[in-house]
């Protein structure tokens, strides 16, 4: 938190200003005199309080481009990029000016920054207890492209016209086959892996039960991409159905999670069952994913979203700001909080972190917990992509790109330790802000974006290295 608050008040510092989006209408008095002169503007008034309400919102600058000419004295003032002097026959000279505002400290920057941070922040709360928990997931980025791609075909979709034919290789009957298998498999997988169970012939048949059970979700997971693929471009430019707002909302914002809870599921399960490290698993499945999310856009974007889904509710106005993302990131923060510090799932998670065979000797149904938690962050991805699915009305096949190197920065920055044991959902928010702060940063004082990846990469190098020295300086129980 010291961190973001000096950058901040560095970029405050060092940013320097901008014209605002907005102009400031000066109604000058009928007596004043005013002429452009090279581009820069001379008003002759008498008026002192025209010059005390100038002097209020402009900067006083030397050489100023508005110059008030007043008793024999001229004060300049930075009026932004090219003011403009508007006179109409019969009324007064009506001065437009751009204020100056700080590049940084203003609010359309500020929610640009707090909005932005929110996607990655929510997906960082569940990679905090990934990490925490001694695991990695790489594909969240994918998993968040594919769940906006989905939810906005499924907002956008003529649901009066039927539903998409569900098949793989042509058949209805194998995608029916593989998503009960699925299904099947995964729960009496689940329920094997339950400690009541531990010594039944269920129990020992868990493992293949579970990776069998991955495999199958996937395969239906295909299917229904298939599916999709063959009706969401027959007509691009359809307009989406109009919906309530107790519609478009639950359907989106559940699409949306549900997608991505089972591209979790898939993960938990196969990493379970195959039991293969959750780094190769989710590197796999990010390539999966990728791969089928240009199956489906064919590369395109797709665009439009009902009102009451995006701009009556995501992009909804307050007070001049757009702060439902920021909403859902404080929501999912204050949850994310309370799951790790106060939960039975929480504890677990951070028992298997810090030592998974002892964890496993307790009791503790190890399985079960990473399946549980690889889905929530699935659910979490998705969630993710609702919101910005809603803010920016639309959904691109390579949004996501780039985005778990983020979230991975966010939550190791945040205090999540890659050995496990250790995480906290406020400070995967807080590092979550920090990326996006150096990112925008950057963009305030003109750096090359194409050095944002060297800066994240080195964050999280420096983050592990602080990360382990912590470890060796603390005293030993």
């Amino acid at each position: 938190m010291l961190v973001i608050l000096l950058l901040g008040a560095a970029l405050t510092v060092f940013g320097g200003t901008r014209p605002s989006k907005d102009t400031w209408d000066i109604t000058l008095p009928t007596s004043a005199i005013a002429t452009v002169q090279s581009g820069d503007i001379l008003v002759k008034a008498d008026d002192p309080a025209l010059v005390a309400t100038i002097a209020s919102r402009l900067p006083e600058r030397e050489g100023g481009n508005l110059r008030i000419e007043q008793g024999g004295q001229t004060r300049s003032f930075d009026a932004g990029q090219r003011p403009r002097l508007v006179e109409a026959e019969g009324s007064p000279a009506v001065l437009k000016v751009r204020v100056p505002v700080n590049k940084f400290l203003n609010i359309e920057n500020l929610t640009l920054v707090a909005n932005s941070a929110s996607y990655i922040a929510i997906m960082a709360v569940g990679m905090t207890m990934i990490i925490a928990m001694g695991g990695i997931d790489l594909s969240v980025g994918m998993i968040w492209a594919l769940a906006a791609y989905i939810g906005a075909f499924v907002l956008k979709y003529p649901w009066n016209q039927g539903l998409p034919t569900l098949g793989l290789g042509g058949s209805a009957a194998a995608f029916w086959f593989a998503a009960v298998l699925g299904v099947g498999c995964l729960a009496t997988g689940l329920a094997g892996r339950a400690r009541t169970l531990g010594h039944t012939p269920i129990a020992r048949a868990s493992i293949p039960l579970l990776a069998v059970g991955g495999l199958g979700s996937l395969a239906a997971l295909a299917g229904v991409v298939l599916a999709l693929r063959t009706v969401a471009f027959e007509n691009p430019t359809l307009d989406p159905l109009p919906m309530p707002w107790y519609v478009s909302i639950p359907l989106g914002v559940g699409v949306c999670a549900a997608v991505g809870a089972v591209c979790g599921l898939v993960n938990g399960s196969l990493t379970v069952g195959l039991r293969v490290h959750p780094f190769i698993i989710t590197l796999g499945m990010m390539a999966v994913l990728e791969g089928a999310i240009f199956v489906l856009s064919r590369g395109q974007s797709l665009a439009g979203v009902p009102d009451s889904y995006g701009s009556h509710f995501f992009k909804q106005e307050i007070a001049g700001v757009t702060p439902v993302p920021v909403f859902v990131m404080v929501a999912v923060a204050s949850l994310g909080v309370l799951l790790l510090t106060r939960s039975v799932l929480g504890r677990r998670t951070l028992a298997i972190g810090d030592n998974e065979k002892a964890a496993m000797y307790a009791g503790i149904p190890v399985g079960r917990v990473k399946i549980t938690v690889f889905t929530l962050m699935g659910a979490l991805a998705g969630l993710s992509a609702a919101v910005n699915l809603g803010y920016w009305q639309g959904a691109s096949p390579g949004s996501g790109q780039g985005y778990e190197l983020q979230v991975i920065a966010a939550t190791v920055i945040g205090g999540a330790s890659l050995a496990g044991g250790r995480g906290s959902a406020l400070g995967a928010v807080l590092g979550a802000l920090l990326i996006q702060l150096i990112t925008n940063g950057m963009i305030i004082l003109d750096i090359d974006q194409s050095y944002n990846k060297i800066v994240m990469g080195t964050a999280i190098v420096v983050a592990v290295v602080v990360d382990q020295a912590k470890r060796q300086l603390q005293p030993r129980k």
